[in-house]
């Protein structure tokens, strides 16, 4: 039975040389570059397609449980992005459907004067897959659970919210109203 299986396959190989020699034979040169540049790239598709998946297993099973160990480098990231102190108490991670989520607990940012101006009791972030192709952070949902926001002005007359100084003719374009509005959702309770 054995030999027999081993002699069809043996048949089955032959026959499947065959075609593609003679195929290739019936092909002008040209049509032969492109079918060969076809298969190169399905080729690379599928070895695309498998390092994505094992990107996603390993930030799944091997990133995502270690998160918590980065709490302070995520703070120091947060902090230079802002321009101001930030601190966080406590980080979880975990995986939503298909995208990595972030939950965030007792997030104060403080303004210059070191004072809390935002202080964050939860936030939720699950991250967008976008994120890659925008080069940039961006969220499928963001939620903030009670918010304490402290605005003040200066004696010269500035604004500040969160710390941070509202200059509206600083930039027509970009800017921290323009990636609140690029995001998925965003959903603030209390």
């Amino acid at each position: 039975m054995n030999t027999l299986n081993d002699a069809v396959h043996e048949v089955e190989e032959v026959v499947h040389d065959a075609l593609d020699a003679s195929l290739d034979e019936q092909l002008p040169p040209r049509e032969r570059r492109w079918l060969a540049w076809l298969r190169r790239a399905g080729w690379t598709l599928v070895g695309l397609y498998f390092l994505a998946a094992v990107a996603m297993l390993v930030l799944r099973f091997w990133a995502l449980p270690r998160i918590a160990d980065y709490k302070d480098e995520i703070a120091a990231a947060v902090s230079r992005a802002l321009g101001e102190k930030v601190t966080i108490e406590r980080v979880d991670a975990e995986w939503y459907g298909l995208h990595p989520r972030l939950e965030l607990g007792g997030v104060k940012i403080h303004d210059r004067r070191g004072e809390e101006a935002l202080v964050l009791p939860y936030v939720g972030a699950s991250v967008a897959w976008r994120s890659i192709a925008a080069g940039e952070l961006r969220f499928k949902s963001l939620v903030l659970d009670r918010p304490d926001l402290r605005i003040r002005r200066d004696p010269q007359g500035r604004l500040f919210i969160a710390g941070l100084e509202l200059r509206p003719t600083d930039t027509p374009k970009g800017g921290t109203a323009d990636w609140v509005l690029e995001q998925g959702e965003i959903i603030i309770r209390g």
